[in-house]
């Protein structure tokens, strides 16, 4: 009797155990890459690899070679991001604001960022070259800013704003 509580006992925690596991992976944090197979929506899973909807805490990479490279968050206004990196050529990024909460940036002159950005109150880095950023900035953090970018867009950025090279 005792070796049928302990197995019963043992059972329960290897379920436990398995059931933690799975609920742990289905809310960690993926890195999506944009493809633009399908469409220049962000909402499109045919468009990330892989395939699916980024979520609040997944970082974004846009990179070269992608399809549709002028492409509209249509996701939820305020989808917050860890980072957003353009490492592809031509990109203009536009559609519902989102919030970053570490950094944004681009290797290649020439990506457009039309598309509100929060920081809010995070120390974050915006890392681009010659790129610009017409939509608005927000937040009240640190804000680094690195290379050469050009913020064009109105904002209500209230925070502290550093130039590096």
């Amino acid at each position: 009797m005792a070796l049928q509580g302990r197995a019963v006992r043992f059972a329960s925690f290897v379920f436990a155990l398995f059931a933690f596991l799975a609920a742990s992976q289905a809310f960690a944090a993926l890195t999506y890459s944009w493809t633009g197979a399908a469409s220049n929506k962000w909402s499109n899973p045919g468009n990330w690899n892989p395939a699916g909807v980024p979520t609040d805490g997944d970082t974004l990479a846009f990179p070269s070679g992608a399809a549709n490279t002028t492409n509209v968050n249509d996701l939820p206004a305020g989808t917050s991001f860890v980072t957003v990196g353009v490492l592809g050529f031509g990109y203009n990024l536009s559609g519902n604001g989102i919030v970053v909460t570490s950094s944004v940036s681009s290797v290649y002159n020439g990506t457009v960022f039309a598309l509100p950005i929060d920081f809010q109150a995070n120390n974050a880095t915006l890392s681009t070259n010659s790129s610009r950023f017409t939509g608005p900035i927000s937040g009240s953090g640190t804000l680094t800013l690195s290379q050469s970018v050009q913020l064009e867009g109105a904002g209500t950025f209230s925070g502290t704003l550093t130039a590096t090279n």
